[in-house]
């Protein structure tokens, strides 16, 4: 017993390792997504043995259906997708993330019925996202979001979602409140430093979050600790602005609306520009959903509609790019209504497990849910973040943390 027990320490402090690292090294958050797997695996196996124990940590009922919920939601969209994949036979190796949703939500609808957590494993995840948000922000601050481990799009939307989470954890732990706060704080501040637009919204997401949240546990804004908010808010910006690798958000806005040729009547769009490319990527496939809406172009038709716009706009920029950066559009383009639906699914899915937990009393674990839904849904507005390895996993482990976290946290 005594090996044993030293075995799982061991085994959760590598777990919390990687995850810590999740945001400044390629695979970690992979390989914690795997071990949450397995363990989802190992603890399924010993069902018998967990349901003759009075465990008084067991999950309720609800909790149980609400990851079901999960669960059912990410095999609808897989089949959905499958439908137009089958009858285009399409690549599926470009549905890594449908699969990966969907075996992440296996894994915490089986942790939710069988928990086998090490002692504290719930502070010590806490510790391993504040740890990600501190390295987060000193990756932009001392070498700059290009430096992230995947490109800095869905790599600046993937910490958006690790500071949500952890800023609704701290409200579940008065002794790491404020630093968890702090450290959640953080990631806002790298992802405003980091020139990534598209997750812009977390600096309005993040203090919503914070009010509700307090809102819901009977906290007043200026009570106790909150009133150093402001000085720790001037240091981290003071920091922000003080780094060499600084991209300002100001200036990245004023930049989309010259790039967009918005400052002049007669100035048109830089087509070869960020800004410019997606308006391009984006009339084209408005324009080719129109005429094949209902199964879609296909993955090889979305790539020649692509490459038919950038002949049409003699731009460059639009011809090396292999999609619509656009999550929504893109899918709408290959699979038709089917893709669509099958995207929309998930957001169904995380919005109807916040309102079940929201009703449940669960505050912090709902509003958690719907910060990441908020953040999810706009942040695939002006980019394809499922295209790339990193968000899908950040999103899966991010909604089962929160899944998890009445079984992981419970206020203290």
């Amino acid at each position: 017993m005594f090996l044993f027990s030293r075995l799982s320490d061991w085994f959760a402090f590598i777990a919390l390792l990687l995850f810590a690292c999740s945001t400044s090294f390629k695979h970690a958050a992979g390989l914690f997504w795997l071990v949450l797997l397995v363990l989802g695996v190992v603890y399924g196996l010993q069902k018998s043995q967990v349901n003759s124990s009075n465990d008084p940590q067991s999950s309720s009922e609800l909790l149980t259906s609400v990851a079901k919920t999960w669960l059912y939601c990410c095999a609808v969209a897989l089949l959905l997708k499958t439908i137009p994949m089958v009858y285009w036979s399409g690549p599926w190796q470009e549905r890594h993330a449908e699969f990966k949703l969907l075996f992440g939500a296996f894994a915490c609808y089986l942790l939710v019925r069988y928990p086998r957590w090490p002692k504290n494993w719930g502070v010590g995840l806490g510790h391993a996202l504040a740890l990600t948000c501190v390295m987060s922000l000193a990756l932009c601050v001392f070498w700059g979001a290009n430096a992230a481990p995947t490109n800095r799009i869905p790599w600046a939307a993937g910490l958006s979602i690790v500071s949500c989470v952890l800023l609704v954890w701290s409200f579940l732990s008065t002794r790491y409140a404020l630093f968890w706060r702090v450290c959640s704080l953080m990631a806002v501040v790298a992802v405003l430093i980091s020139g990534v637009r598209g997750s812009y919204q977390l600096l309005l997401l993040w203090p919503l979050a914070w009010w509700w949240t307090g809102r819901s546990f009977g906290l007043t804004p200026w009570a106790g600790q909150f009133k150093f908010w402001p000085l720790i808010l001037l240091v981290l910006m003071g920091l922000a602005a003080l780094t060499p690798h600084v991209e300002s958000p100001f200036g990245r806005v004023k930049q989309v609306v010259s790039e967009l040729g918005l400052t002049s009547q007669t100035q048109a769009a830089d087509v070869n520009s960020s800004s410019g490319a997606r308006m391009v990527l984006w009339k084209a496939g408005l324009q080719a959903i129109q005429e094949n809406w209902v199964i879609g172009n296909g993955f090889t038709g979305g790539k020649k509609i692509i490459q038919e716009a950038a002949i049409k706009s003699d731009s460059e920029t639009v011809k090396a790019l292999g999609h619509f950066h656009n999550d929504y559009i893109h899918t709408e383009v290959e699979f038709g209504l089917f893709g669509l639906v099958s995207f929309l699914t998930y957001c169904f899915g995380i919005g109807w497990c916040a309102w079940r937990l929201y009703k449940a009393g669960e505050q912090a674990a709902s509003t958690g849910l719907v910060a990441v839904l908020l953040m999810h849904m706009s942040a695939s507005m002006s980019n394809m973040n499922f295209a790339h390895n990193y968000y899908p996993t950040m999103l899966s482990l991010g909604v089962s943390l929160l899944l998890l976290t009445p079984q992981l946290l419970r206020p203290r």
